[in-house]
C-alpha cells in the first residue's frame, strides 16, 4: 500500500520528470517553501516503469510491418525477441512490460489491423545492438480472425484518447483495459 505522502511525491515527480531527468544525477524540485530532492534512479522508476499491483496484468499493443515481421512468422517461430524500437515513448512501454502481460499484435502495412495476441515471456532488457533501446521476448498466443481493423477501432468511438488513434506513428504502447474488454467481446475464445 502506498501512503499519501509518497503518492503526492510520486505525482509531483512524474509531472516534472521529463524536464529534469537528463540534466542531473539527482533533481531538486521546489514545492512551496521546501526543496525536495529525488535521486535519479527514483525518477527513472517513476517515469519509466508502470506502477501496478503485484500479480495484475497489463495490456500493450505492438506494431509491425507484415513485410518485416508478420503474425504468420510469429506463429511459425512461436517466440521472438521484440526489438527495433527507437522512439523513447515506445521504449518506455517495453520497459513497463512484465512476464504474462498481453500484447496485441498490429499490422501497420496494408489494411492496418490488430491481427493477433502474444504474451510477454521475459523481463525487458537493454538491446545489445542499441544502447537507447530495450527488447522483450514475446510468445505467440492466437490469431484474431477476422482482424480488428483500425477503421473499426476508430468507428467504435471508445478509444479516441488512445495513442493508437492519436499518435499513428508510435510503434509500441500501452493498451487500455477497455480495449482488452472490447477485443474479448469480439473474440470470446481469445485468451485476453
Amino acid at each position: 500500500m502506498i501512503d499519501k505522502k509518497l503518492t503526492a511525491s510520486v505525482d509531483f515527480a512524474f509531472h516534472r520528470f521529463y524536464r529534469t531527468f537528463s540534466r542531473n544525477a539527482s533533481s531538486r524540485f521546489k514545492r512551496g517553501d521546501k526543496i525536495v530532492r529525488f535521486p535519479r534512479p527514483f525518477l527513472a522508476i517513476i517515469g519509466i516503469i508502470a506502477i501496478r499491483e503485484e500479480g495484475t496484468m497489463a495490456y500493450f499493443l505492438a506494431k509491425t510491418d507484415p513485410d518485416t515481421y508478420s503474425i504468420d512468422r510469429l506463429e511459425r517461430d512461436g517466440r521472438t525477441v521484440w526489438d527495433g524500437v527507437r522512439n523513447p515513448q515506445a521504449v518506455r512501454a517495453i520497459r513497463a512490460m512484465k512476464p504474462g502481460d498481453i500484447v496485441f499484435i498490429y499490422h501497420s502495412g496494408g489494411q492496418p489491423a490488430v491481427v493477433g495476441v502474444a504474451a510477454v515471456d521475459s523481463e525487458p532488457r537493454p538491446d545489445p545492438r542499441n544502447a537507447k533501446s530495450w527488447v522483450v521476448d514475446m510468445q505467440f498466443t492466437t490469431r484474431l480472425d477476422p482482424p480488428a481493423t483500425l477503421a473499426e477501432i476508430k468507428q467504435s468511438g471508445a478509444f479516441n484518447d488512445w495513442a493508437l488513434v492519436r499518435q499513428s506513428r508510435l510503434s509500441t504502447m500501452e493498451a487500455p483495459d477497455e480495449f482488452a474488454a472490447w477485443i474479448k467481446r469480439r473474440y470470446p475464445a481469445a485468451p485476453v
